[in-house]
Order: C-alpha cells, then sequence, then structure tokens
C-alpha cells in the first residue's frame, strides 16, 4: 500500500508549510511508504481571497490533479493505495475515484475538512456559494472514505447538513500538530501585560468585540496594551468599515494599541509568547491554529463558549457573553498558567488519522 499525499500549498503566511513538514515528518517516523505531490504554484502569498489565494489555490490543486491522472496512466497507481488530501474541498476530486473506477482500481480517499458550506461563519456561505456548493461538497463526502475534522461541531455540521448516511465516515482527529516545532522558534521571555489577537482581521472573527474590550480596560487600567498581529503586508479586512474602526480606536487610545503587519512567522510566535492573554471573539473556529499556538506558549486563552474551543479549551477560560469575557481578562491579566500540556493532547492527531487510513 502506497500513500498519496495531496498538500494544501505550502504557504509560510499561513499554517499549510508547518503541516506539509508535520505530514511528512509522521509519515517517515511510521515508516510509511508514500508520496508528496506538489502542485504548480502560481504566488507564494495570499493576494486575493480570505484564507488562500483564490486564483493560486485553484491553480495549484488543479496541477496536482494533472500529475494525478499522469500516475494512473504510468501503472503507478495499484489497488489498495490510499490517497490523503489535505484540504477535502478541492475542485476535480471526483475525477480521482472516475478514473479508479474505469480503471477497476480499488483505492481509499481520505482527507480533512476545513469548512464549507454546511458552515453559515464560513466565507463559501457568506459570498453566496452555498446553494450550488452544498451539492458539490455532497458528493466528494460521499466518494470519500474518510473525513478527518477538527471538532464536533464541524462534524455535527456536515453530518446534518449533508445527510451522511454513515457518521461514523467523519472522525474528529484535530489538525496536523506539533507542539515543540511551535516552542522551539521562541525565546522564553518574562510575559508582558498584553492582550494578543492573532486571528484574520475579518468579520467571521469579530475584531470589532476586541477593539471594545481594549476601550473597556484601557479606561481602567495605564498599565495593559492591546495587540492585533497579521502575517499580511497592510492592514486590510473583507469588511472596510473594520479598518475604520480599528484607526478609530487607535485615535483614542494611542500607543496603547497596535497592529503589527508583515510578520514572518517567528516575529509573530514572539509576540504571542510575551504576552499574557489570547483574546478569541470568533463567530467561525473550526480548529484553532492561533489558540492552539498560544497554549503551547502558555499565553492565556479567554475564548467564546462555542464551536471548537468546547473541546479542548477548559470552562474557565470560556465566556457565554462579552461581559463574562471582559471580566476573564481582567481577573487573568494578573495571572500566569502553565497550560502548555494542553497543546500537546493534539501532537497525535496525524497518528490517529493514519491509523483510520491503513486499517480500512
Amino acid at each position: 500500500m502506497k500513500i498519496f499525499n495531496i498538500p494544501i500549498e505550502p504557504l509560510e503566511e499561513r499554517y499549510t508549510k508547518q503541516m506539509d513538514t508535520w505530514v511528512k515528518n509522521t509519515f517517515k517516523k511510521r515508516k510509511l511508504n508514500f508520496t508528496t505531490i506538489y502542485g504548480k504554484p502560481l504566488t507564494s502569498k495570499v493576494e486575493s481571497g480570505r484564507v488562500l489565494d483564490a486564483e493560486g489555490t485553484n491553480y495549484y490543486k488543479f496541477s496536482q490533479l494533472m500529475q494525478i491522472c499522469e500516475l494512473f496512466k504510468k501503472g503507478e497507481v495499484k489497488k489498495g493505495d490510499v490517497f490523503f488530501i489535505g484540504d477535502l474541498w478541492f475542485p476535480g476530486l471526483e475525477s480521482i475515484k472516475y478514473i479508479a473506477a474505469l480503471e477497476e482500481i480499488d483505492i481509499k480517499i481520505f482527507g480533512v475538512v476545513w469548512a464549507g458550506s454546511f458552515d453559515h461563519a464560513d466565507f463559501v456561505y457568506d459570498a453566496g456559494m452555498e446553494p450550488w456548493a452544498q451539492h458539490i461538497e455532497r458528493g466528494w463526502f460521499d466518494l470519500a472514505d474518510g473525513l478527518f475534522v477538527g471538532a464536533k461541531n464541524i462534524r455535527d455540521d456536515i453530518v446534518k447538513r449533508h445527510r451522511i448516511k454513515y457518521s461514523s465516515k467523519v472522525h474528529i482527529t484535530g489538525g496536523p500538530w506539533d507542539t515543540k516545532s511551535i516552542q522551539n522558534r521562541v525565546i522564553k521571555r518574562k510575559k508582558q501585560k498584553v492582550v494578543i489577537f492573532p486571528h484574520r482581521f475579518d468579520y467571521e472573527k469579530r475584531p470589532d468585540k476586541f477593539l471594545k474590550l481594549a476601550e473597556i480596560i484601557c479606561k481602567e487600567r495605564d498599565d495593559v496594551k492591546f495587540l492585533i498581529t497579521t502575517s499580511r503586508h497592510n492592514i486590510r479586512s473583507s469588511r472596510p468599515w473594520l479598518v475604520k474602526k480599528y484607526y478609530a480606536t487607535k485615535k483614542k487610545l494611542g500607543d496603547k494599541i497596535d497592529f503589527k503587519y508583515g510578520l514572518t512567522k517567528d516575529q509573530y510566535y514572539q509576540y504571542l509568547s510575551d504576552s499574557k492573554i489570547f483574546w478569541s471573539s470568533a463567530e467561525q473556529e473550526t480548529f484553532g491554529y492561533a489558540t492552539l499556538e498560544a497554549l503551547a506558549l502558555n499565553t492565556i486563552p479567554v475564548v467564546p463558549n462555542k464551536l471548537s474551543y468546547i473541546d479542548y479549551i477548559p470552562k474557565k477560560y470560556r465566556y457565554d457573553t462579552f461581559e463574562q469575557g471582559v471580566k476573564l481578562v481582567r481577573k487573568y491579566l494578573n495571572k500566569e498558567e502553565e497550560i502548555s500540556t494542553i497543546a500537546e493532547r493534539y501532537d497525535t492527531a496525524l497518528n490517529k488519522m493514519i491509523d483510520i487510513m491503513i486499517k480500512k
């Protein structure tokens, strides 16, 4: 049996470059027979779109698909082989099953589902693609032999929306992850009284609530700063009014709030490691890499009591209302917590996926 590893395009500013390394390292440790199929990059940055570059991600995936067609034509795909898809929102995925059926080769397809039209906070739904995207997704989910998801709420949404006959096909594994690889990239220093917001500055992450939090806390004390971070090379958002709101808040608070953009991963990790509190007010969080990074670096999470957070964030760090969240920030500004072991639980995520794939 060979595993054909089909990664998401490995971009430095997203998590995908790290995921590529984590997946390959784990496959090697397990001494698996695998081949990684990289696509042809159209860009190395997220130049348009929210998560991955709109044109770049499709160009990359289709170039991977062309190589897969060649592998079938050369007879290199055999009975029992497994395709591991890094992002199951993969246009043309059905072609793999189509070719395998015509060639009478029994293969298996597994993949990670990050989001989709079943999530009303996702850009697929928000951009009006849901009427047609739901049918495509259902086809992909039906043809796949197993779906890996980051949290229980995603599994429940998929099963409910797409009426998957056997919910056991959807496995809650978390995403590829390696705690030590994050910790090794920072210099451990004394925590500063900083509340950090490292999410995308887009509406589904509700940065407006973070700005409101900053105004409230800064009226109460002078020793706290608020920080927004991004790898993007300017301050931008899918909702321009959020950018205007940031500048209005900046005018009020001055150097008590800052927006660090164009950060490298190492710069971002150092800011996260130095901060006391990680704040989230997200309406969408299918797994939560930024949150896991905060946990790994002992930055205290203050997060909504919903979404994937319920799966792995202790209840004492979760809030039901914004006002409760403000109270938690006040409380934890004067505390330090040892919480990296929570992140370490996901170090086994890839091994769980592998066990499922090679068992089938």
